[in-house]
């Protein structure tokens, strides 16, 4: 058996102990050992990312090991060819304050010519999880209609545009820039999928700010 040199780091995203790089004193004991703080990098990329907590924040390593995970997952389904192709493009993601929810706009895109189902729907705000919510009746956001509460039906080829609601969202969860906003994503018969679209205030990519929407038609 050939030996194999391993120089990856498993490190913490939020520092393990106080006084280390981007400790959160919020956090839990359970969420600080956790999968979700963990990042793998290599040594000197650790050395690095450990001395220049100003450059690497939280979320922008949040957001590198997303999408680091989502290559994998894209290389990975591309050589074994299995599942279904459905596509999620993501529009911004809006905390409105006299709904106490979230707006998530999504597209919903089944590349398959078989019907697939979404599962469930579920958006981490500032370390919580909230589940998608029941369509609130009679609103649409600008003009674009809710999307109903998972599951949900695609046929094949077909698609569903609109937002998602969360309801009974805490504001100051919601305004916590320090950590991603990930939309949790699950189909029939697949692992779920992470979607981030909180990023690091940088300009890049989709981005979500706290907005009251008021009732001036827009909302209805």
């Amino acid at each position: 058996m050939r030996a194999v040199n391993n120089i990856g780091v498993a490190a913490h995203i939020r520092g393990a102990r106080p006084g280390s790089c981007r400790y959160d004193a919020g956090m839990s004991e359970a969420e600080r050992s956790g999968i979700e703080n963990g990042i793998w990098l290599c040594q000197k990329c650790a050395k690095l990312v450990d001395g220049d907590a100003a450059t690497w924040t939280p979320a922008k390593l949040y957001e590198l090991k997303f999408a680091a995970e989502q290559r994998a997952t894209a290389k990975l389904g591309k050589r074994q060819r299995r599942g279904k192709a459905v596509k999620f493009t993501l529009g911004g993601c809006f905390y409105a304050e006299q709904f106490q929810a979230a707006f998530v706009f999504v597209r919903i895109a089944n590349e398959d010519s078989r019907a697939v189902t979404v599962e469930s729907a579920h958006l981490i705000v500032g370390g919580v999880e909230y589940e998608a919510s029941d369509p609130i009746s009679s609103v649409i956001v600008g003009d674009r209609e809710l999307l109903q509460r998972p599951p949900m039906r695609l046929a094949g080829r077909d698609a569903a545009q609109g937002a998602w609601v969360f309801r009974r969202m805490v504001e100051c969860h919601f305004q916590d820039k320090s950590r991603p906003t990930v939309l949790v994503t699950k189909i029939v018969g697949r692992r779920a999928r992470r979607h981030v679209i909180v990023r690091d205030g940088n300009g890049a990519g989709p981005s979500a700010s706290s907005a009251y929407i008021p009732d001036d038609g827009s909302v209805r």
